[in-house]
């Protein structure tokens, strides 16, 4: 096996459409990550107006007259806890790619040019670093995902319990 030679035009024509390929399937990636933190967002406000719902509707029946058992505690103390989940998950975080025009022309293209095929490599190999960067956060907030929803979840039970006490 031959090693590469970024200086060899040959070596880098034999690689260019390899190179192009790999910097697209890397910024499709990028983008499927860029879509599932927009969904996770969405879901988060989702389940905060949810909760807030929940909270209204079977909260102050409870809290202003005698049905005030331990399960609102619970339910209080979920609806926290959802609330602080969903916060963390739509807090901002750092951008998916920040792709900067003028940086990719300063390092490409002035004041020496280099080849299309190095260009589209060295994307590739960004954007690859970018996406494993990225995953663990992805992974942490589907996990502040799932707890918000169980902590809804929770808060609802806990409501009905109350409700079901009280009659």
């Amino acid at each position: 096996m031959s090693s590469f030679d970024p200086t060899d035009p040959r070596s880098l024509a034999r690689r260019a459409a390899t190179y192009a390929l790999a910097s697209e399937e890397s910024a499709n990636a990028l983008a499927q990550q860029e879509r599932t933190l927009a969904d996770l967002r969405g879901r988060g406000a989702g389940l905060i107006a949810t909760a807030a719902v929940a909270m209204s509707i079977f909260g102050g029946p409870a809290l202003g007259g005698a049905h005030a058992g331990p399960a609102v505690y619970v339910a209080i103390a979920a609806f926290v806890g959802a609330c602080v989940c969903v916060l963390a998950l739509l807090w901002p975080r750092h951008p998916i790619l920040a792709s900067d025009g003028a940086a990719l022309i300063s390092a490409y293209a002035e004041p020496h040019h280099v080849p299309l095929a190095l260009v589209h490599r060295e994307l590739a190999l960004h954007r690859t670093a970018e996406f494993v960067r990225n995953r663990d956060e992805i992974k942490r907030m589907t996990r502040l995902s799932r707890g918000a929803l169980a902590l809804l979840s929770a808060e609802i039970v806990a409501w009905v319990v109350n409700y079901t006490l009280a009659l």
